[in-house]
């Protein structure tokens, strides 16, 4: 049972029927970013209320369809009360009654182009009161020249 095909063709297990009804939550950070002429950076803020430094990973790479640098920041927040599906609280209440979540949790992720010679050490990352700071050295942006493509 090592390949692929024969991963579909197993019968289902318990953990494989527990993946296809709970499907991962995955979502899109909120994010703000400007160019500081000052500084000559790219300054981008995303929302991570409640996140732990140590569940955010940052990473700079190139995409290997377009070659275009960029910055992927991933992670996840936890929710703090248990699961709705958990049942009763310890005084017999049923938590789906009694919970109530505006909040998301789980994964999330977002992805920014970057100028292609930005270096891992050129980039400064830190957060404070929720929110993840980048700093990306970068030249005067080039104002927007779209051509239109004819459709065949």
């Amino acid at each position: 049972m090592g390949s692929p095909v024969d991963t579909l063709l197993a019968p289902p297990t318990r953990e494989r029927e527990k993946e296809r009804e709970e499907p991962r939550r995955k979502y899109v950070l909120r994010m703000d970013s400007w160019y500081d002429a000052e500084a000559k950076k790219l300054r981008v803020m995303l929302e991570v209320p409640g996140v732990n430094k140590a569940d955010v990973r940052v990473t700079l790479s190139t995409c290997s369809w377009n070659r275009v640098k960029q910055i992927t920041v991933t992670g996840v927040v936890r929710p703090v009360f248990p699961s709705v599906s958990a049942g009763e609280s310890a005084d017999g209440m049923l938590l789906e009654f009694t919970t109530i979540r505006e909040r998301r949790f789980g994964e999330f992720a977002r992805t920014f182009a970057v100028p292609a010679e930005t270096n891992r050490d050129d980039v400064e990352v830190f957060m404070e009161s929720g929110i993840l700071f980048i700093n990306v050295p970068s030249g005067i942006p080039v104002p927007p020249d779209p051509e239109e493509v004819p459709i065949h």
